[in-house]
């Protein structure tokens, strides 16, 4: 796949996904976007799904080594921010 093709794929789930409000599970395996795609991917879903989500599986979702570490290092840390209430443990 083309560097254009993709960027469109990647806007197109960004856009899928800020435009469900309701989902509760889901579920992204083997999928091995880039880290910031990644983050924009979960930034989009959890903004919109904040308060139903309360399944989410990334297995995996990026790759294990980045490319560009100091770009995907703040990403990942980006990660960790996540606010999910349905996903946490009581």
């Amino acid at each position: 796949m083309d560097t254009r093709t993709y960027g469109d794929v990647i806007r197109a789930i960004i856009t899928f996904l800020g435009s469900q409000h309701y989902l509760k599970r889901v579920e992204f395996d083997q999928c091995f976007f880039g880290y910031q795609e990644g983050v924009e991917i979960l930034k989009n879903l959890t903004q919109s799904s904040r308060d139903s989500l309360n399944h989410l599986v990334l297995r995996g979702f990026v790759p294990s080594e980045p490319k560009n570490t100091d770009q995907d290092s703040t990403a990942a840390q980006s990660l960790t921010m996540l606010d999910l209430p349905r996903l946490k443990k009581p």
